[in-house]
């Protein structure tokens, strides 16, 4: 077997949110079961970047075409049509070097007024919900939600934000964040270090310092981050 690499497939993500009763609510949509990526999964709409994506600009700026891609694929995939302009790039998150199947994703937030019909592509999706961050997070831990790494990451950074302006605003001051989470297994447990993690660099998940990291066990996800907490 080769050590190289498998090479990464471009990819955006929309996080569409809303102002709810009781703060900022996200859409997720549930793979469905056939899937052959994130099956059964609670995720953000988005996909790869396409061809068509790339119309209308001449590829300099790979910003730009991601967003194409965002707002495409949640179109495609929910029927919601999100404005260019509401776009905000949050996060870049890359799968890691030891999975065979990889993407380079950019994850934008996107705001939307009122309350918005969804309509699922029911090739790719079989249910879909509203959820607080704090609900979901819960959801997730308690096993009836099942999620990947960059969506429960994502829900807990946006979870510190009381509203859509303030998350908003925040964006505006904050630099873009990247990851690319290393597997570390112990026992029964496989750790996610993400790139600020003290043991990031040397994979070793007792390093002295910062924990930012995921744990999985039994299929769940434990987020810890020891600056947040």
């Amino acid at each position: 077997m080769s050590d190289t690499p498998a090479p990464t497939m471009p990819s955006a993500t929309a996080v569409v949110l809303r102002n709810g009763s009781d703060g900022i609510e996200t859409l997720l949509i549930q793979r469905n079961e056939n899937m052959s990526v994130y099956a059964g999964s609670w995720v953000f709409p988005g996909g790869r970047i396409d061809e068509a994506d790339y119309k209308g600009l001449d590829g300099s700026d790979p910003l730009a075409v991601a967003r194409n891609t965002a707002i495409r694929e949640t179109l495609e995939e929910t029927g919601l049509a999100l404005a260019t302009g509401s776009m905000l790039a949050f996060s870049h998150w890359t799968t890691p070097e030891t999975i065979p199947k990889r993407f380079a994703t950019w994850f934008f937030l996107a705001q939307i007024e009122g309350d918005a019909q969804v309509r699922l592509d029911a090739s790719e999706s079989q249910n879909f919900g509203w959820f607080s961050p704090g609900t979901a997070l819960n959801e997730q831990k308690a096993g009836r939600l099942q999620m990947a790494v960059a969506t429960v990451v994502t829900l807990h950074q946006i979870a510190q934000y009381r509203s859509c302006i303030e998350l908003e605003l925040y964006c505006h001051q904050a630099d873009l964040m990247y990851f690319t989470p290393r597997p570390v297994k112990h026992l029964e447990e496989q750790y996610l270090l993400l790139n600020d993690d003290a043991g990031y660099e040397t994979w070793d998940i007792q390093a002295s310092g910062r924990l930012h990291r995921v744990i999985r066990c039994d299929n769940r996800l434990n987020y810890i981050d020891s600056v947040q907490d």
